[in-house]
């Protein structure tokens, strides 16, 4: 989880898995057990546990991405016994497949509590229908500023619906002997993809399959 690096890893996820004890994510709230609603408390020094709230975390790991998950809900168990995580994989390794999955748990009234969403678009397309519950108090609680933790937020109607998750770089590599060849300059900043793609008709030699 790469945030802006302000706020440690206990502080993100509680908040995340805090939306759990008070509004499901998405489905009935008929149940309270089974939404997170039951109280749980813990007192300092010893750690006394009065109740500890059962909730469910969702995605799409594959088994090699399991162990890094099911390592950061321990971490974050250890630092608050009251509340169990449950780490479940609708379908392993295709985020697709789970998406689909995920929509007919909904619309069946199934109550998610926290899920993990592919894109930043998959987000926007169920709180926009009213499937995701709203982490703004969440974050006033803790006296975060979303743009402040994340470069990407899921906004709608000042309400935000996710937290980001990961962050990616993209790049390219060139061959800088081959640049030089051709007479190129190594790219600056904010090279199109024109510029792209005049770069690789001009670096391309050779004919047929030495081409």
């Amino acid at each position: 989880m790469k945030t802006k690096g302000k706020k440690r890893l206990s502080v993100v996820l509680g908040s995340m898995l805090a939306v759990s004890l008070t509004l499901s994510a998405c489905g009935n709230s008929g149940n309270s057990e089974k939404n997170g609603g039951a109280e749980a408390s813990t007192n300092t020094g010893n750690t006394k546990v009065d109740k500890q709230v059962a909730i469910k975390y969702y995605n799409w790991d594959n088994e090699a991405q399991s162990a890094g998950t099911d390592a950061m809900l321990q971490e974050f168990m250890d630092q608050n016994p009251n509340i169990k995580v449950e780490h479940v994989t609708l379908v392993p390794g295709d985020s697709v497949e789970m998406l689909k999955k995920l929509d007919f748990l909904i619309s069946s009234g199934e109550a998610i509590d926290v899920v993990q969403v592919p894109s930043l678009g998959g987000v926007l397309e169920r709180a926009t229908r009213g499937a995701l519950a709203p982490l703004n108090e969440f974050y006033e609680k803790d006296n975060l500023v979303p743009e402040d933790e994340y470069y990407v937020n899921a906004k709608v109607d000042n309400n935000y619906y996710g937290m980001q998750y990961t962050k990616s770089s993209n790049y390219v590599m060139l061959n800088k002997d081959a640049l030089d060849e051709a007479g190129l300059p190594v790219p600056t900043f904010g090279w199109t993809w024109d510029d792209y793609r005049d770069y690789a008709k001009k670096l391309t030699k050779g004919e047929g399959v030495d081409k």
